[in-house]
């Protein structure tokens, strides 16, 4: 680790700041902060009513107000430069899944800022760009939509939503901040934001650029990103920006206008490396293999997207959406790669030792199939824009509503990939060297286009809340064209450069397809149920016109007409909760390019051959969910606690599985797509979310989960064209346990989670059978006020994965510290100085199951370093 003089001396004085010699007496009201202030004029004044619950000492954290949660960030002890994420993190209920927002189990589809979505495209990008100190609170609840917006009738259709409130103080003026940090191994961060809010106006500007991780957001593809931490030594750029007017008519009155966009660049630089092996199932005894790959990307990337909402009249308005993304990608990798028939010495020894120790053997290893060096470089080069023009007519009077819509989408992609390969054998029968060498350079272009009918009727029907009958039309239309070129150079001998050239990789496609879809629906609500019914109809026809070189042209086209299907009964009650069952049908479309013949050779090591007698299939769905708080009353006043169960079951079938026949001296797999019926998984959560005391200083959230997932593959080890369908029927097993503790004082918050993961496979193959693994998460929190206005914050992780198979376990700590402090009059410097991984361990290892491999990956992320940062914040409020 490098470490520069200059800050190594910066950390030290900036530590005397943080923590003085001298002076350590007891701080008197006039030197804490407003939030300290408060807690200490907390304890002598007269309990009140707040919300839902009487308190005497410390701020509700939540109240629930029918079904509408409502937590005051106040409450909150979080760090001053902390953003919207960061405080969502510390409510109860609220969690983080793969990049998706929770609470209580149910998924929060958009983040609102004053009931106005803060970006169109990516609904979760609020929590990422705007600081957490100019929120007030954040109201959880189910949202009408638009349409019952508009018109006053309840359509039943609902999504849940976190709407956060922006002080008064900072409406109507510039808020934001400046931060800079420097670290030791050359680390660094800049990053910085501005806004401004009003009922009707809203710009948002921010940019982000470090090397310790921290990526910010796309805001083009609605997919959220940041905040995730990426393998490798990375570097990251991001300015951005994002606007909203609105005039001040209300959404149902005529000349109502909004429009909203945004801007953002983006340009990341990855630098990682990574260690991997696994062990492939098959009927005579398992495939091992290990890999170590370096290498390096440098993607950048500019888009953007613009909404406009515009009520032409009284019954007549209209909507458009845009979007545009230019991408651009490039870089290298070399990758080291071995196969075993048995099980190798990796298992106890490091997988670069174990790849080194064969590419300098003699060949004569009785276990080893082959040693793979492989050199990759490519450039990637794409496009796309599309938009969505709509008008709704509304007629009151009748009760009936249209809808007419167009859709457009045009894309381009060109890539060049130039890579060299060679290979070494063990087996004397199998060529003893192998030299490649393939480049490839493509085109693609993708447009597709369709219009969208639909028209409502509503009644009025006596006992019912609404009920509405609806019918609807679409037309779509898709075209896409890929064209490359390249070849492969082979080399028998790979010392005498003995070469023979093959076309494999030129070849041409021009693929059309066009799709019409009628659907009806049935929508009614009497008291506390509600039913849907939506019937679908598809007729759809795919055409491919298929070339390689050399080699006659194949056409292929496939009709299929089936039907789509989702039925729904939801039942609300203040007193018994929320439950409903969903049961849908979905079709399930083999890709037609997996019905084309030709096999593709274009990887020596992976053959595809296509198969034209492919079946189209569907999957079942049933899924049910209860949810429901429980209100207890005490003396000084309520409790709620929460309940969530949640199950899902699908089963599908003629689904696309992949039959796979191995050559053990070789180590080539060819692979033939084919249909399977049978494969089905089921999945049950239960949650309990509640506070043991009034004044909720001490929260328990518990869970547990249990998922079984049927799988039928089929593997041999037979040539392929004498293969016989070894049929391996999988059962994964998966458990998971989790308690989540937490103590909120005046001054402190901590929380502590420990989650306990329990996987087991049983199938027919022996190899696959009874494969165990356990894996225990712990980690902690704390965020703790000390005196002379210094905050400090830790998050540990501790990481243990167990099996049961080898005996051998893998384990890390992940410990961050940070201390922070403010300065100037107003408050408004932080000094902050953090500690990364302190114990130095995380080597970012995960072990992951399927019915066909059990794999181990090891990718280090970033490693120990320390940093410091000083934080501005500025506001045009004159005080």
């Amino acid at each position: 680790m490098k470490i520069k003089n200059k800050t190594i001396s910066l950390i030290w004085i900036t530590s005397l700041i943080l923590f003085p010699l001298s002076g350590l007496s007891r701080t008197n009201v006039s030197n804490l902060s407003e939030r300290d202030a408060f807690f200490q004029k907390v304890d002598t004044i007269k309990p009140q009513e707040l919300g839902t619950a009487t308190v005497t000492a410390t701020r509700l954290l939540l109240v629930t107000r029918g079904d509408t949660t409502i937590y005051d960030l106040d409450a909150l002890n979080i760090k001053e430069s902390a953003l919207l994420r960061e405080a969502f993190m510390k409510l109860p209920g609220m969690s983080f899944r793969d990049g998706i927002l929770y609470h209580n189990g149910q998924e929060v589809k958009r983040v609102l800022i004053n009931g106005l979505d803060f970006s169109t495209k990516d609904p979760l990008l609020a929590l990422h760009a705007l600081p957490a100190y100019i929120m007030k609170n954040v109201k959880v609840y189910e949202r009408q939509s638009e349409f019952t917006e508009r018109t006053g009738i309840d359509d039943g259709q609902l999504e849940l939503v976190a709407d956060v409130s922006v002080r008064r103080k900072y409406m109507g003026v510039w808020t934001g901040e400046l931060a800079l940090g420097m670290g030791t191994d050359e680390r660094f961060l800049g990053k910085g934001f501005g806004n401004t809010f009003t009922d009707d106006f809203r710009i948002s500007l921010f940019g982000n650029a470090n090397n310790i991780n921290r990526q910010m957001w796309y805001n083009g593809d609605g997919q959220e990103r940041a905040g995730t931490e990426q393998p490798g030594d990375n570097e990251f750029y991001t300015p951005g920006m994002t606007f909203l007017w609105k005039n001040k008519k209300s959404l149902k009155e005529k000349g109502y206008f909004k429009i909203s966009g945004g801007l953002d660049y983006n340009k990341e630089l990855y630098d990682r490396e990574a260690l991997e092996r696994s062990e492939s199932y098959l009927s005579d005894g398992s495939l091992f293999s290990a890999s170590r790959t370096i290498g390096s990307t440098n993607k950048s990337r500019f888009a953007g997207n613009l909404s406009m909402d515009w009520n032409i009249s009284k019954v007549l308005s209209a909507s458009y959406k845009s979007s545009f993304d230019l991408s651009r990608s490039k870089g290298n990798s070399n990758m080291l790669k071995a196969d075993w028939n048995g099980v190798p010495i990796i298992l106890d020894e490091s997988i670069p030792s174990a790849l080194n120790d064969l590419l300098y053997s003699d060949g004569k290893d009785s276990e080893a199939i082959d040693l793979q060096q492989n050199e990759k470089s490519f450039l990637r080069c794409g496009s796309d824009y599309q938009h969505r023009l709509g008008f709704s007519y509304a007629n009151p009077e009748s009760r009936t509503y249209l809808n007419f819509g167009h859709k457009l989408n045009l894309g381009s992609d060109t890539q060049e990939d130039i890579q060299d390969i060679y290979y070494k054998y063990f087996n004397q029968e199998a060529y003893r060297s192998y030299g490649l060498s393939r480049t490839l350079d493509a085109k693609t272009h993708k447009n597709s286009q369709g219009v969208i009918f639909s028209v409502k009727q509503y009644f009025t029907i006596k006992g019912f809340s609404f009920f509405c009958l609806s019918s609807g039309y679409s037309y779509t239309q898709d075209h896409t064209t890929y064209d490359g070129a390249g070849y492969l150079t082979h080399s028998n001998s790979f010392m005498s450069q003995t070469q023979s050239v093959d076309d494999e990789t030129t070849r041409f496609w021009n693929e059309k397809g066009h799709q019409h879809k009628i659907d009806a629906g049935l929508s009614m609500s009497k008291g506390i149920f509600g039913f849907e019914f939506k019937p679908e109809l598809h007729i759809k026809h795919s055409q491919l016109n298929f070339r390689k070189q050399n080699l006659p042209e194949l056409s292929l086209q496939r009709d299929y007409i089936y039907w789509n299907l989702m039925t729904l009964l939801i039942a609300r009650s203040a007193k018994l909760g929320t439950a409903y069952v969903r049961y849908h049908i979905d079709p399930n479309i083999p890709s037609i390019h997996d019905l084309v013949r030709y096999p593709d050779k274009s990887d020596p090591q992976y053959i595809l051959v296509g198969n034209e007698n492919l079946a189209m299939g569907y999957r079942h769905t049933l899924v049910g969910l209860y949810n429901r708080n429980f209100v207890q009353e005490r003396e000084k006043g309520k409790l709620t606690r929460t309940l969530l169960v949640h199950t899902v079951y699908s089963r599908l079938s003629n689904d696309v599985a992949r039959f796979t026949t191995y050559d053990r001296k070789t180590g080539v797999a060819t692979v033939q797509p084919v249909n399977v019926s049978g494969n089905w998984n089921a999945k049950a959560y239960i949650s309990f979310t509640t506070p043991f005391d009034i004044a909720q200083r001490f929260w328990l959230e518990t869970s547990a989960e249990a998922l079984i997932t049927k799988t039928r593959t089929f593997s041999s080890t037979e040539s392929f064209e004498n293969a016989t369908m070894n049929v391996n029927d999988n059962r994964l097993y998966a458990y998971k346990a989790s308690i989540k503790p937490r103590l909120r004082l005046k001054t402190v918050d901590f929380a502590l989670g420990y989650e306990l993961i329990f996987e087991e496979n049983h199938a027919t193959y022996l190899s696959a059978n009874n494969k165990k693994q356990w894996q225990h998460l712990i980690s902690g929190k704390l965020n703790w006020q000390l005196p002379f206005d210094i905050n400090l914050e830790a998050s540990c992780r501790y990481h243990n994965y167990g099996s049961y198979l080898t005996g051998k376990r893998e384990h890390w700590t992940m410990l961050d510290l940070e201390m922070e402090r403010s300065f100037l009059k107003k408050k408004n410097l932080f000094v902050a100085l953090s500690v990364h991984d302190l114990f130095n361990n995380n080597d970012g290892f995960s072990q992951t199951y399927s019915a066909t491999a059990l794999t181990q990956s090891y990718e280090r992320t970033l490693g120990r370093y320390a940093m410091l940062t000083l934080r501005y914040r500025f506001s045009s409020k004159k005080e």
